[in-house]
């Protein structure tokens, strides 16, 4: 009789115990569990699906052919890193974590010293060369523009363009700032550097037509030529970034023939090797954006890039609007990557 007494009060416990457990997970779920996302968040997540429809968005910034001294066309990977840097009107880059030049030819960050590492051990084996100038054997530039998508395509600045500098550089204290006129466009870039390896590009642009306009504003990193890699299984060398909710990387080796973009609510992309990283991002993590990335064979040179499409943007007569992205080139710190992390969401 006992024994029949103390099984019912064990079934009764181990039931009321269920049942508590069961409570406290419906409880725990309705206030820390994941909750379901709103209406905003799913039309944000339609708009970017219906912007990474674009196809090859960053095609028609590339501008025409490069013509070398000798008045031909140019190979690709043909000159050497000094000719390059010579051929072009540059603004020095000064920082105790990146120094070199941003080229007024395109407006674009081509050429970026690591002073804190050497290519040895040996002092005098040299500072890292992380980005270099198109057409040489190592060409990788960070770049910046605009998709123009209802005025005359010869409003919009390309590669080819000519830019202007407002200062004579750019360093930790003092912001730069390149402009262009066009006859109905009035454009601006401008570089700060906010901390180590990271910088702030600002795309401005303002409507002098009687007309509205709708452009487009795109960040990229774009590598020429062949990419030495580890070949180790335990480093990833690659493309790598994240876009809508997930890790998005393709090997070097796999990036032939490759197209591929994913529309997303925020994000970033870049390229990473062994020590080195090139990524760039909006800078609030709020926008809708495309994640672009292409591999393919052009003037017998293995093009391969990846980068970032804004939705499109309508400016009013008279009116201005702006993109704002991060790009970050330099080392791979974690400790720096995770606090850049916190900061930027």
């Amino acid at each position: 009789m006992l024994n029949q007494q103390n099984n019912g009060d064990e079934q009764r416990n181990m039931f009321i115990a269920m049942g508590l457990s069961v409570l406290l997970l419906m409880v725990w779920m309705t206030f820390f569990g994941p909750q379901p996302p709103t209406q905003e968040e799913l039309a944000a997540q339609r708009e970017a699906a219906e912007l990474a429809k674009t196809d090859d968005p960053f095609a028609q910034n590339d501008g025409s052919a490069t013509v070398s001294s000798s008045g031909v066309v140019a190979l690709e990977g043909t000159e050497s890193r000094d000719f390059a840097l010579a051929g072009a009107t540059r603004a020095p880059v000064t920082d105790e974590a990146i120094q070199g030049t941003i080229s007024l030819k395109g407006g674009v960050i081509d050429d970026i010293l690591l002073p804190r590492f050497n290519n040895e051990l040996h002092p005098a084996s040299g500072n890292v060369e992380l980005l270099q100038p198109a057409n040489t054997d190592k060409a990788y530039f960070v770049e910046m523009g605009w998709i123009n998508r209802d005025v005359d395509i010869s409003q919009v600045p390309n590669l080819d363009t000519q830019w202007n500098a407002l200062s004579d550089g750019l360093t930790r204290d003092q912001p730069m700032t390149l402009v262009y006129e066009s006859e109905s466009l009035s454009f601006e870039r401008s570089f700060e550097i906010l901390d180590d390896y990271l910088v702030k590009v600002t795309q401005k642009v303002t409507n002098k037509s009687d007309d509205t306009v709708t452009l487009a504003p795109y960040a990229r990193t774009k590598r020429v030529g062949e990419v030495k890699t580890e070949g180790n299984w335990l480093v990833w060398e690659g493309t790598v970034g994240h876009a809508d909710g997930s890790l998005q990387r393709i090997h070097y080796n796999d990036l032939e023939g490759v197209t591929e973009t994913v529309g997303s609510v925020g994000g970033w992309t870049g390229f990473t090797d062994k020590y080195w990283l090139t990524a760039v991002m909006p800078f609030t993590q709020q926008e809708l954006i495309s994640v672009s990335t292409q591999g393919f064979l052009e003037n017998r040179a293995q093009h391969k890039t990846t980068g970032i499409l804004y939705s499109d943007l309508k400016i009013a007569p008279g009116s201005s609007e702006q993109a704002e992205s991060l790009v970050y080139i330099g080392a791979k710190e974690v400790f720096r990557l995770d606090d850049y992390s916190e900061q930027y969401g």
